[in-house]
């Protein structure tokens, strides 16, 4: 029976392990990312407390067997039956552990999918850039040839109208 408690107790410490692990992963992950992906850390934020939600379920669930380990040592005659109960439940336990380690693996992949997409956002944002800088530049050229052919053709009507007005005057 001793032996049961202290593999119920080690498989709490290391919920309480994984919980920790998990969370600072997750702030490991987002602390240095831009401002642009706060809202997505903040998704994930909400994702890891709906996590943390369901390690709390797991932790009254453990409660409940530890009580149940108590109700045995004041009802031996009942070992027998009892353990079966408590095997059932670790075998109940362990279904669930592997369904969250899919949840879990699920989440992984999700993140690195999301990572990945802001990437490439970050990269579309940076080539939107460099190709506004390069039609401002365009812009600014085809301008100043405007301007340019502008000021020829200004030039050329002031040399066109002083050429009339000299024959004009040289008529009368």
């Amino acid at each position: 029976m001793m032996e049961v408690l202290a593999n119920v107790v080690a498989l709490a410490l290391g919920l309480i392990m994984l919980g920790r692990f998990l969370s600072g992963r997750s702030d490991e992950r987002f602390k240095t990312t831009d401002a642009r992906f706060v809202a997505m850390r903040e998704e994930m934020d909400r994702r890891f407390e709906t996590m943390d939600r369901r390690f709390d379920e797991v932790d009254r669930r453990f409660e409940q067997v530890d009580r149940r380990f108590e109700e045995m040592d004041r009802r031996f005659e009942d070992v027998d039956r009892r353990f079966e109960d408590v095997d059932r439940r670790f075998e109940e336990m362990d279904r669930r552990f592997e369904k969250m380690d899919q949840r879990l693996d699920a989440m992984d992949r999700r993140i690195d999918d999301m990572g990945e997409r802001l990437d490439d956002m970050s990269r579309r944002i940076d080539d939107m850039g460099r190709r506004m800088d390069d039609l401002c530049t365009r812009f600014q050229d085809f301008k100043d040839f405007t301007e340019a052919r502008i000021e020829d053709i200004r030039g050329l009507t002031s040399e066109r109208i002083t050429d009339i007005k000299e024959v004009v005057l040289a008529r009368t």
